[in-house]
């Protein structure tokens, strides 16, 4: 849980609010005062997820900023999987540091925003000086895409992400309260190892029961924010960033 304790001022809130990015809207949080660092969320979340460490580094003296990425929560949401390439999501996040006149910053991504933060640092050096990236370590762009090299490997009928292509996928993730509570269990470290989420075991997918209706270790807060913001989204935009990939590839030759 989040304590306000040793925070005054402009420090002490989480300000939630929508700015225009262009002619798009994005949700975004900020918090505190000093150097920017931007936090960029993955699949499936929001901008909610970040709340503790945003308080965290808001104590230390820190403008903690976060949004909910395109296709997510109460941001621009197009419905064309090639929106949802590289150019597009880094232009975003120069977009939010435009919009708030940050220079430059430190970039934070998990999941699908660390994969992009990534490219925003090749791409925009001049306004993303350093880069925490969770759980997707940096890979250079080969000669082969990943879901080509996936199918290479004999691994085009198993992991998981290749069947998000499918059109219907997105029915799979409803309801929101029961599959958001799936996925912060399984792919998280409270069941048993050999129970997890693995990616290339079908039988062992991210939308199984989970035994309890939210882990101890998740805020209620932060999943309740969740649950209600896929209720009023869905999930079909954010799975927009796996069907994107191939376009990326294509454009990230450079």
């Amino acid at each position: 849980m989040v304590s306000d304790a040793g925070l005054t001022g402009k420090n002490r809130q989480i300000v939630d609010r929508v700015i225009d990015i262009g002619k798009n809207q994005f949700r975004i949080l900020e918090q505190g005062e000093g150097p920017a660092v931007l936090f960029a969320h993955g699949f499936p979340d929001t901008a909610d997820t970040w709340r503790s460490q945003m308080h965290a580094l808001a104590e230390e003296g820190y403008r903690a900023v976060a949004l909910d990425m395109r296709g997510f929560g109460a941001s621009f949401s197009p419905s064309e999987v090639e929106q949802y390439t590289s150019p597009y999501i880094v232009g975003d996040l120069v977009g939010v540091l435009d919009a708030l006149e940050i220079p430059s910053c430190t970039l934070v991504g998990h999941d699908w925003g660390a994969d992009h933060a990534q490219k925003a640092m090749l791409m925009r050096p001049d306004r993303f000086k350093a880069l925490v990236s969770v759980s997707i370590p940096y890979a250079p762009r080969g000669e082969t895409s990943l879901n080509d090299s996936l199918r290479d490997r004999g691994l085009g009928d198993r992991y998981c992400a290749l069947a998000f292509d499918n059109p219907d996928t997105s029915k799979q993730f409803l309801p929101a309260g029961k599959t958001i509570a799936s996925v912060l269990y399984w792919l998280s470290a409270s069941p048993p190892p050999e129970q997890r989420w693995d990616p290339i075991d079908p039988a062992k997918h991210m939308l199984r029961p989970a035994p309890v209706a939210a882990p101890d270790w998740a805020d209620p807060n932060y999943v309740r924010r969740t649950i209600a913001a896929f209720e009023h989204s869905g999930f079909e935009t954010g799975l927009n960033y796996y069907r994107a990939v191939p376009h990326t590839f294509e454009l990230m030759s450079a």
